[in-house]
């Protein structure tokens, strides 16, 4: 499990400094994590193509995400057992 923790008083305090509302942070918070997200499903299709040795779009099907919410505070990304 990959678990990254950001220090909400740090956003916070940068929120304040530059102005942004509560809607604002939210809105790039979510931002953030979706770019995660990505980065996090192609590395681990990569790997695990690598490891199968087949092609990566074989995998594209068994990777499941859900779409962040601005509430959200948790990012999931299934892999899925079928077959191959």
């Amino acid at each position: 499990m990959l678990k990254i923790e950001i220090d909400q008083a740090s956003i916070e305090a940068l929120a304040e400094r530059i102005g942004a509302t509560e809607e604002q942070v939210l809105l790039a918070r979510t931002k953030a994590l979706r770019k995660v997200q990505t980065k996090v499903e192609k590395e681990a299709r990569r790997l695990a193509a690598k490891e199968l040795r087949m092609p990566q779009r074989g995998l594209g099907k068994r990777f499941y995400t859900e779409k962040p919410e601005p509430t959200d505070d948790t990012l999931r990304v299934w892999m899925g057992a079928w077959p191959i």
